[in-house]
């Protein structure tokens, strides 16, 4: 359970207790309810709950870490045939036809020799970027600007390539008080589109 189900729990728990407290022992215990019910109204008011400062940092900690954990597959990908160069090229041409442009390429494999002389498979990561879709998200939430560009992969997996793509759906849901959905979506059904035509 995160913070805010601890939070009703006890809060019911107390209420429940109150009420038959109040009418088994003493009607005084009904002062309980009360107080239960003004901290509900000046926490709605306010903002700030005395049982969320006993609940503590860790409830709060939980609560952010369950609202970042992505409910959708990271990512969008399927597995190709074909030399490794000439998927990267099919990917990018993919990309293009729908309105991602490439703005970085990232060789890992070269990479990972250079800086620390180990030898990995074939993989390139893409950052691709649809300008018109960027451009709507950044303005709904700049933050969105910390996931971009869109991330595709092109790596070898024994005689085939998988491409990948980060999924915008689980990008958005980092900020879900925010209206992103028409965005993802439409950035989703792009990206899928290419992967599709690789």
């Amino acid at each position: 359970m995160n913070v805010e189900s601890w939070l009703r729990l006890i809060a019911g728990a107390f209420v429940l207790l109150s009420v038959a407290l109040g009418a088994f022992v003493s009607p005084w215990f009904l002062l309980f309810t009360a107080f239960v019910g003004a901290n509900l109204f000046q926490s709605a008011l306010t903002g700030w709950c005395p049982m969320m400062s006993i609940l503590g940092p860790a409830g709060s900690r939980r609560r952010d870490m369950d609202r970042q954990l992505p409910k959708h597959d990271v990512g969008i990908g399927r597995t190709v045939s074909g030399a490794f160069d000439a998927v990267v090229a099919r990917t990018e041409a993919a990309l293009k036809e729908q309105g991602f442009g490439v703005l970085t390429r990232i060789d890992v494999k070269a990479t990972m020799k250079e800086k620390l002389d180990v030898d990995v498979p074939s993989n390139v990561i893409l950052g691709a970027c649809n300008p018109a879709i960027a451009h709507r998200a950044l303005t709904i939430e700049p933050r969105i600007g910390l996931l971009l560009p869109c991330n595709v992969v092109v790596r070898q997996e024994g005689n085939a390539v998988r491409v990948e793509a980060i999924e915008p759906y689980a990008m958005v849901e980092m900020f879900p008080d925010k209206d992103l959905n028409a965005v993802a979506a439409e950035a989703s059904d792009r990206l899928r589109k290419a992967i599709e035509a690789i």
